[in-house]
């Protein structure tokens, strides 16, 4: 089929002029018109990852980017970028549409391709086409006979750019004509405006936008982090006594690497760093949490729970002779200090010795001898306590002695 029978077969309209001059026929209803954002779209896939970096999705008009089975290359359109961390794009985001017939289901090829200086270079990831059910297609609104969507590609795998390189990405829409699709544009230019290029109309290499459409536009688009959501699991259970240093795992996931962790600990303790040590002053239990925040700025926060005990005290033998005696054991694995401890009598006539009152250091598996000396007559209940540690005995007081323990 020569070119002649092709421009009667596409009715009256004169096929080159359709699609290299109706997308700035259309500026006039188009202009000044923004598009909601991702974040604030109900249901959008690209709201919950990371934009990296914006080419600003307002648009004026839809610029010629399509492959036909019949025609070939229509248009491909191109447009550069630079990412100021080193960063792992998953997604793209872009505003396009159709245009002179009704919607269609557009596919898209998307490539991307190393700088030259002055335009699209060697391919460095792609091409890969994307049918239209992949895409996410989701209608913006129609102005006069232009529909204009939004839509997401997800990366794979996902493409590492480098700090303070310039990459371009191309597009190239997959769909029949008729309709006419394109991607959207605007005149706020970032870096090098768009190009284009159609090996149809004459233009098999890349050239700049301005000399096809007559304006230097950008595209319509956005690039985002990871696919994966970033994630993050503060680990544990964790526990241990107070005093005693406790290991904290931390680890993150999706979202665009490096990672950087923020503990707080639940007693007023912070740390940063992904796996951080801290010992707690007293016993209880605390909420840990970690926060990660990824080189795109996205977050993401768990918990978990440290149990910590105090020191292990317990009363061991309580012995009778000149005086009372009672045996307080440390049984845990950290010192303890300042450990309060008293022993007490009812019972019996005492006058001297009815009640005494310590404190003292024990060291972990060590122990430790209370003393109480008395004076007075009869059979006595002993009462002795160390911490939160209690236990009782009985005996008869004989003067100075204490007989009968039990």
């Amino acid at each position: 089929m020569n070119n002649k029978t092709i421009m009667k077969g596409a009715g009256v309209l004169l096929l080159t002029a359709v699609l290299l001059l109706s997308a700035t026929a259309v500026t006039a209803n188009t202009n000044n018109i923004t598009v909601m954002q991702p974040a604030t779209k109900a249901g959008h896939a690209a709201s919950a990852r990371g934009v990296v970096w914006d080419n600003d999705l307002t648009y004026e008009n839809l610029l010629a980017c399509q492959l036909d089975p019949s025609y070939g290359e229509l248009g491909s359109d191109a447009d550069d970028f630079q990412l100021t961390a080193t960063t792992d794009v998953g997604a793209v985001h872009w505003i396009g549409g159709y245009w002179n017939g009704n919607p269609g289901a557009m596919g898209m090829q998307i490539t991307f391709y190393a700088d030259t200086g002055s335009g699209p270079g060697s391919v460095i990831w792609g091409p890969v086409t994307y049918t239209n059910a992949e895409l996410n297609e989701q209608f913006v609104e129609q102005v006069s006979t232009s529909y204009y969507y939004s839509y997401d590609a997800v990366l794979d795998p996902v493409l590492t750019c480098q700090a303070g390189v310039k990459y371009w990405i191309g597009f190239q829409g997959q769909l029949t004509f008729p309709p006419q699709s394109g991607i959207a544009g605007h005149s706020l230019v970032t870096l090098n405006e768009m190009n284009f290029k159609s090996t149809y109309f004459g233009y098999p290499n890349w050239v700049p936008g301005s000399t096809v459409f007559g304006t230097a536009y950008d595209l319509a688009f956005q690039l985002l982090s990871s696919s994966t959501p970033l994630t993050c699991d503060a680990g544990g259970p964790y526990s241990g006594a107070t005093g005693a240093s406790i290991s904290f795992s931390g680890s993150a996931s999706g979202g665009t690497e490096p990672y950087t962790y923020a503990w707080t600990f639940g007693d007023g303790g912070t740390a940063t760093g992904q796996n951080p040590t801290h010992a707690y002053t007293a016993a209880g239990t605390y909420t840990v949490t970690l926060t990660v925040t990824d080189a795109a700025s996205g977050t993401a926060t768990d918990t978990a729970v440290a149990t910590i005990t105090g020191p292990s005290i317990e009363i061991g033998t309580i012995s009778g002779g000149l005086g009372i005696k009672a045996i307080i054991k440390n049984t845990g694995t950290v010192n303890a200090s300042g450990v309060s401890w008293k022993i007490e009598l009812t019972g019996g006539f005492i006058l001297f010795g009815k009640s005494k009152t310590g404190t003292a250091d024990i060291a972990a598996g060590k122990e430790i001898t209370a003393k109480d000396f008395v004076f007075g007559f009869g059979k006595t209940t002993i009462t002795v306590t160390a911490g939160a540690a209690s236990k009782t005995a009985t005996g008869t007081v004989i003067l100075f002695f204490v007989t009968g323990v039990v």
